[in-house]
């Protein structure tokens, strides 16, 4: 019961960045690719 309880705190400790990431890399891409679609119809 111990052991799977350090494993999940494990695990989230390693998710939460990694979901982190991703939301600020998808967020930067969407912005990126807004403004490329903007600056191609202007």
């Amino acid at each position: 019961m111990k052991k799977s309880h350090v494993l999940l705190v494990f695990t989230f400790l390693l998710l939460i960045p990694y979901i982190c990431s991703l939301a600020v890399i998808g967020i930067g891409y969407n912005a990126w690719s807004f403004t490329q679609v903007k600056s191609a119809v202007a």
